[in-house]
C-alpha cells in the first residue's frame, strides 16, 4: 500500500484496515494479531511491523509518526511533547468544518448528537459531543 508523505502510522493503519474490509481498526488488528497499543504509543518495533505489513519505507513512516522517547516524552516530526500533551477530556468539533469535509456526516451528527444546532454563520465555533 502506498504511504502518503505526511501520513502517520495510525492513519496508515486505518486505511489498511478499511482496505481489508474490517469494520474497525481495532477489529482488523485483532484479526491479524497486530499490536495496536504499541503503535499508538509510538514504539519503533510496532512502526516497523506496520511498514512491513503495508510494504512501505519504515524510515519515512517513522519520520511522520509519533515516536515514544521514554519516560512520557514523545516526538512528532521535529516537535517534542510530554504525555500530558496527548490527553483529551472532551471531543470538540466544528459542525461547519465537518460539513465541508463530509456532508452526510453532518446530517447524522446534527440529527443524533446536536439537535437544534445551527450550521450557518454566527454559530458557535465548536460543540461538545
Amino acid at each position: 500500500m502506498r504511504h502518503a508523505a505526511f501520513e502517520p502510522a495510525s492513519s496508515l493503519l486505518s486505511r489498511l484496515a478499511a482496505r481489508g474490509g474490517a469494520s474497525s481498526m481495532q477489529r482488523f488488528c485483532g484479526d491479524i494479531a497486530f499490536p495496536i497499543d504499541p503503535l499508538f504509543r509510538g514504539e519503533k518495533v510496532a512502526i516497523g511491523q506496520l511498514a512491513q505489513l503495508a510494504g512501505c519505507d519504515v524510515v519515512a513512516l517513522e519520520r511522520v509518526s509519533v515516536r515514544h522517547l521514554g519516560k512520557g516524552h514523545f516526538r512528532l516530526r521535529d516537535e517534542f511533547a510530554s504525555l500530558q500533551s496527548f490527553q483529551r477530556l472532551r471531543v470538540r468539533v466544528c459542525p461547519k468544518c465537518v460539513r465541508a469535509e463530509t456532508p452526510s456526516a453532518v446530517e447524522i451528527l446534527v440529527d443524533q448528537k446536536l439537535p437544534g444546532a445551527r450550521l450557518h454563520a454566527g454559530e458557535p465555533p465548536a460543540r461538545e459531543i
